[in-house]
């Protein structure tokens, strides 16, 4: 009766019990932090693998952030949306080049998001980027994005520069509800249409 008694340490079934797995102090228990196979455990070698989303300048070269840059210095492998540009930034901050820099753009999105997240699992750290502004907003990298969120793979977006953000406050337009279309179309019909779905609406359109 005695070993029974939840209370005694000596019980396994107690989760006082250092031994016990489900006891957070427990090393192998997986919601220990400091179990390396816990995912918020940062000795755990699957958060070591980052893709970095980073904002680029969209006009003043001063406006790439600190975090930026050095996402930029320790990714083994960059892809960007025009490899001359982002050379030209990196050259700017005195960064050397990776050993794979690759083009990640409107054409190839499918192919190379499926490089990109291989990279990762593969132990690179990636550094993703468009030639100005954030990737995913209204320039590719919302594929790759999604496909690391749905298969956990860790990743982060750096804050920076943002055409839309700029756009809104400079416009001295209302801020506390807005839509961002992205690019209209071209043809003046389409465009005529596009505009018309808003017309009514009281909120800023970007």
């Amino acid at each position: 009766k005695y070993h029974l008694n939840l209370l005694n340490p000596l019980n396994p079934l107690n989760l006082l019990n250092p031994l016990n797995p489900l006891n957070l102090l427990n090393l192998l228990n997986p919601l220990n932090p400091l179990n390396p196979l816990n995912p918020l455990n940062l000795l755990n070698p699957l958060n070591l693998l980052m893709l970095h989303v980073i904002a680029t300048p969209i006009g003043n070269l001063g406006d790439l952030s600190p975090r930026a840059l050095e996402a930029f210095k320790s990714a083994a492998v960059i892809a960007c949306e025009d490899t001359r540009r982002t050379w030209q930034l990196l050259t700017h901050f005195g960064i050397p080049r990776p050993a794979d820099m690759f083009s990640y753009r409107q054409g190839n999105e499918e192919r190379i998001t499926e490089r990109i997240v291989a990279d990762v699992k593969a132990g690179k750290e990636v550094a993703l980027c468009s030639d100005g502004g954030y990737p995913g907003i209204s320039d590719p990298g919302y594929r790759v994005i999604r496909t690391c969120a749905q298969e956990g793979i860790p990743y982060e977006v750096i804050p920076g520069a943002s055409a839309v953000n700029v756009a809104l406050l400079m416009s001295g337009l209302s801020t506390s509800s807005f839509t961002f279309r992205g690019f209209p179309p071209r043809g003046p019909g389409a465009l005529r249409n596009w505009f018309a779905e808003d017309a009514d609406k009281e909120h800023t359109m970007i």
